[in-house]
C-alpha cells in the first residue's frame, strides 16, 4: 500500500505541489514509528528581498523505514518548483537532513514560496513592509501559521475523494496506534529581519502546534537608522532645548527681577545704621569684607536665634532639658543627657532616642509636643518682627535645634515671616561652627558685612564677628554675663527699633 500511495495516486495527484512534499512520507514515518523535524525559515534583508529555506531532519527509524524514497520523491518535487536542493546529508547517528531553498523578491513572492511548502491557508496574511521616515526606515514582517487542519495537510480533495475520503486510504486512528501528528512531525519557523550591516539581524523562533487552538502569529519590527541622519536630529533636538531652556531663563529672570524689587530690603536709616550695636566695637578688617560693605553701612538683614531672641529660652540646655525629664519622671545621668541632646542638635538622632535614653514612657510625638509647649513666645516678639518689616528689613533664623521642634513652633507661633528659618540637625553643624553661618550666607546672597546676628551666647557672637558680621548681644533675661563681654548688649530690642525710627 505504501508503494501504491507514493508512486502511483501519490506520485500523480501529490507531485503538482510542493505544499505535499512531505505528504509522500507521512504515512511510511507513521507505520513505521519515526519521527520527522521540519524547520521553515524565513529571511528578510533591507531592501525587501529573501529567502524561504526548509529543512526536514528524519531520525534513523525513518531513513530505514523510506529507504531512499525521501532523495526520489522530495527532491525531484522541490527542484521541479523552482527551489535550490541540497543533498540530502547522512549524519552519524544515522539521520537524514534534506534541505532547500528559494529566494523571493517581494512580500508577493514570500507568499508563493511559503504556500509551495504546505498549501493555502497555512501560512496567510503575510506582510512585508517598510515605511521611510527621518533618519531611517521601519521594516516589519508578519504572518499567521495555522496547522489545525492536522492529516488533511498532505493530501487535497482529488487524494481524498480518490480513496474514499481518507488521506491515506484507511482511517489514520488506525494507522497511528495512538499517536498523535504532533508526535510523527515536528515544526519550527524562524523568522529573522535583516536590517543592515550596522545592526544585528531581529529574529522570531515560533513552535506552531497541530493541535493548537489558535493561530500562531509571527510578528517582527525593526529600525533602520541612518547614523547621519540620527547625529543631525539629536543635534537639532539639543539646539531647540537650549533654545527653549534659554527662554525659560529669560522668564524666570524677568519674573526674580520683579519679585526682589517687591521685596529688596530698604537701606536703614542712618539714624538706625548709626546706633546698630556692633558698631562700638570697630568695623570688621577690610580684608574680610567685600569692596562694597566698606563704602555701605545699611544692614540688609537680621540673623537672630529664635531660641533666646524670639522665646524664652535664653540658658544653656541643661537649665531646661534636665528639669523637664525629672518632672516627668525620667531618671537617666545628666551627661548622658546632654550627650544624646548634642546628637539631636547635629541631626544625628531623631528625639525619640533622647527620650528613650531618659527613660520617658509613652508616645515620643506626644512627649515632644509636651517639650516644645514650654517655649513662650516674649511678648515683644511679635511687634518685633512687624517693625523689622515695616522698615522692609528681612529676618532670618539660625538654631541649633531639633528639625521637628523648631517646626512645630513656627507653625503654632505663625513665623513664616522670619526666613531663612536654618536649623542645625538639618544643617549637620551646630554654632559657632562657621560653616553653618556660610550657609546662611549663600542661601541669602547677603555679605557678612550687611549682616547684624543677635543672639545670647557670646561663643556663637564671637563666630559671627570673625566672619564679619554686626553683632548684638541680648540679655532680657538677665544673663550671668563676664566683665567683658566683647559685644554691645541690648536688653529692649522693640524699644532701640522704635528709638531708631
Amino acid at each position: 500500500m505504501c508503494a501504491a500511495l507514493i508512486d502511483g495516486t501519490g506520485h500523480t495527484a501529490g507531485v503538482r505541489t510542493v505544499r505535499r512534499l512531505l505528504g509522500a512520507v507521512v504515512l511510511v514515518v507513521v507505520l513505521a514509528g519515526c519521527r520527522v523535524e521540519a524547520t521553515v525559515e524565513v529571511e528578510v534583508a533591507a531592501d525587501g528581498s529573501g529567502r524561504v529555506a526548509l529543512e526536514a531532519v528524519f531520525d534513523p527509524a525513518a531513513v530505514e523505514a523510506l529507504d531512499g524514497l525521501a532523495e526520489g520523491v522530495l527532491l525531484t518535487d522541490l527542484a521541479a518548483a523552482g527551489w535550490d536542493v541540497t543533498r540530502p546529508e547522512l549524519a552519524v547517528d544515522g539521520s537524514i537532513t534534506i534541505s532547500a531553498n528559494r529566494a523571493v523578491a517581494s512580500g508577493a513572492g514570500l507568499q508563493r514560496a511559503l504556500d509551495d511548502i504546505a498549501g493555502a491557508g497555512v501560512f496567510t496574511d503575510v506582510r512585508l513592509t517598510s515605511t521611510d521616515r527621518f533618519a531611517g526606515r521601519t521594516q516589519s514582517l508578519s504572518f499567521d501559521i495555522d496547522l489545525s487542519e492536522g492529516w488533511n495537510l498532505f493530501s487535497d480533495a482529488e487524494v481524498a475523494a480518490a480513496l474514499d475520503g481518507e488521506p491515506f486510504g484507511v482511517p489514520v486512528a488506525q494507522l497511528t496506534d495512538g499517536r498523535s501528528i504532533d508526535d510523527v512531525l515536528g515544526v519550527s519557523v524562524i523568522a529573522t529581519l535583516s536590517g543592515d550591516e550596522e545592526q544585528a539581524p531581529l529574529s522570531g523562533d515560533y513552535s506552531p502546534g497541530f493541535d493548537d487552538t489558535a493561530v500562531t502569529q509571527v510578528r517582527l519590527e525593526a529600525t533602520v537608522e541612518n547614523s547621519t541622519a540620527v547625529l543631525l536630529r539629536t543635534i537639532s533636538i539639543a539646539l531647540a532645548f537650549l533654545a527653549a531652556l534659554s527662554l525659560a531663563l529669560a522668564i524666570v529672570g524677568l519674573f526674580l527681577q520683579r519679585r526682589s524689587e517687591q521685596f529688596r530690603p530698604a537701606s536703614m536709616p542712618r539714624t538706625l545704621s548709626s546706633r546698630i550695636p556692633g558698631r562700638a566695637t570697630g568695623p570688621a578688617p577690610a580684608a574680610t569684607l567685600p569692596p562694597a560693605t566698606r563704602n555701605d553701612d545699611a544692614v540688609h538683614l537680621v540673623v537672630i536665634e529664635p531660641l533666646s531672641v524670639l522665646y524664652h529660652q535664653s540658658e544653656p540646655p541643661e537649665h531646661y532639658l534636665l528639669p523637664f525629664v525629672r518632672g516627668n519622671g525620667g531618671e537617666a545621668r545628666a551627661d548622658v543627657l546632654l550627650d544624646v541632646f548634642d546628637d539631636v542638635v547635629r541631626g544625628r538622632v531623631e528625639p525619640a532616642r533622647l527620650w528613650e535614653a531618659a527613660g520617658l514612657d509613652g508616645d515620643s510625638g506626644e512627649i515632644d509636643d509636651l517639650f516644645v509647649s514650654m517655649r513662650s513666645l516674649r511678648k515683644d516678639a511679635p511687634s518685633f518682627l512687624r517693625q523689622l518689616e515695616r522698615l522692609r528689613i528681612p529676618v532670618a533664623a539660625l538654631s541649633n535645634d531639633a528639625a521637628s521642634w523648631s517646626s512645630a513652633v513656627r507653625q503654632r507661633d505663625r513665623l513664616t515671616s522670619v526666613r531663612p528659618w536654618l536649623v542645625s540637625a538639618e544643617l549637620g553643624a551646630v554654632k559657632p561652627d562657621p560653616g553653618i553661618f556660610e550657609r546662611l550666607r549663600r542661601e541669602t546672597g547677603v555679605a557678612y558685612g550687611h549682616c547684624l546676628y543677635i543672639d545670647t551666647r557670646i561663643e556663637h557672637l564671637d563666630a559671627a564677628r570673625e566672619l564679619g558680621m554686626r553683632t548684638a548681644l541680648y540679655d532680657a533675661d538677665g544673663l550671668d554675663l563676664p566683665e567683658l563681654v566683647g559685644h554691645p548688649v541690648v536688653r529692649d530690642l522693640l524699644g532701640f527699633v522704635r528709638r531708631s525710627i
